[in-house]
């Protein structure tokens, strides 16, 4: 009875767990790849434009003009 229940679980249960989180993992890299370039696109495109507003602000404002006492 021990060898009945051995061998099902070593040839039958484990191969079908370990093919289906193979599976299963590499289903989960297409949302992680399009999230992560997604990440990138949008830090890369808003990163410049907060330091260009940044430094305006800073520029324009009551701190750095000339002539306050």
């Amino acid at each position: 009875m021990c060898f009945e229940e051995c061998f099902k679980v070593w040839f039958v249960y484990f191969p079908k767990a370990v093919a289906s989180s193979i599976v299963g993992m590499l289903l989960g890299l297409i949302p992680t790849v399009v999230f992560a370039v997604a990440t990138t696109a949008i830090t890369l495109v808003r990163t410049p434009i907060n330091f260009w507003i940044t430094f305006k602000v800073a520029l324009t404002s009551l701190i750095l003009r000339p002539g306050l006492r």
